[in-house]
């Protein structure tokens, strides 16, 4: 896995607001095994791996002072590039209150020797995750930063599995709630689930909370932010057109838009290069825009 450098605030945020929420642990608690025992996995003894360590050491232990004396003394100058350590030490610490801690349940295998990938479960609400290391090139006994990663339960990665057997649409629909409700009990979808069979409505039901604040539920009616789904649309509505012969890959955006504002940019920019973010045109969340 190739990686940039590791932002690791973004990471707690990760954890932090999605994973390890009180109404994520919660909905868990319900379907994982909260006293199964942990497993105990040697970590390699190179140095990523005895840092790796200690690091998981640090967070297990909530302790201000012992994260601190982590970080002066394991995080390179890039990774206090990108947050100072109080910040690293307080969002450390709301990961092990809500967490409990992480048991090392397995280490990944990678072909870096720099890099440590180690699969984690949470001690309260047996929550996944994958927690990524890496040692500074500039600086080999520190690291650089570190990423995490949702990683969906084994147990309910198995169950998780849809059934092969021809079935009647009864039977499909009730494959396909089952499928949804497990990843809305996973806390892995939050929305509204439709599926129709030709111009008929076979199945339509809101699952989650549309602001967790109030713990405002979705509901059938619920306007949500697509956000850059609608690129997927999109792409997949041009696609079609090039497959029925009206527009191609190749053709400008001036030929495709003949109103574009900007003109002399549409004559060189082509459709392909919309859809692969290759044509050059700025962020429109910046003024310059």
């Amino acid at each position: 896995m190739k990686l940039r450098r590791l932002y690791t605030f973004f990471a707690l945020q990760l954890i932090a607001a999605l994973l390890l929420s009180p109404l994520a642990a919660a909905q868990t608690a319900s379907v994982a095994k909260p006293n199964q025992p942990a497993t105990v996995v040697e970590l390699p003894a190179s140095p990523v791996g005895k840092l790796g360590r200690a690091f998981i050491e640090a967070v297990n232990s909530g302790d201000k002072t012992a994260l601190a004396n982590f970080i002066a003394s394991s995080f390179s100058e890039i990774a206090m590039k990108n947050a100072p350590a109080s910040e690293y030490i307080a969002n450390l610490q709301k990961v092990y209150a809500q967490s409990g801690g992480f048991d090392v349940m397995e280490v990944m295998p990678t072909t870096d020797a720099n890099m440590l990938r180690l699969k984690l479960r949470s001690k309260r609400g047996n929550r996944w995750v994958m927690l990524v290391t890496r040692l500074d090139k500039a600086q080999p006994d520190r690291l650089d930063g570190f990423g995490v990663r949702l990683l969906p339960d084994p147990e309910i990665e198995k169950a998780d599995v849809w059934s092969e057997a021809k079935m009647d649409e009864a039977g499909a629909v009730k494959e396909i709630e089952r499928h949804v409700e497990m990843a809305a009990s996973q806390d892995r979808f939050s929305g509204v689930a439709l599926v129709m069979k030709g111009d008929r409505v076979i199945f339509n039901k809101a699952y989650g909370i549309a602001e967790r604040g109030f713990g405002a539920p979705n509901k059938l009616d619920t306007k949500f932010n697509l956000g850059s789904m609608n690129k997927m649309f999109t792409s997949v509505a041009i696609a079609q057109l090039v497959q029925a012969g009206k527009l191609s890959y190749d053709e400008t955006l001036a030929h495709a838009l003949p109103d574009y504002p900007n003109k002399q940019t549409a004559e060189k920019i082509t459709i392909h290069q919309l859809l692969t973010h290759t044509s050059g045109l700025g962020d429109f969340f910046k003024p310059e825009f």
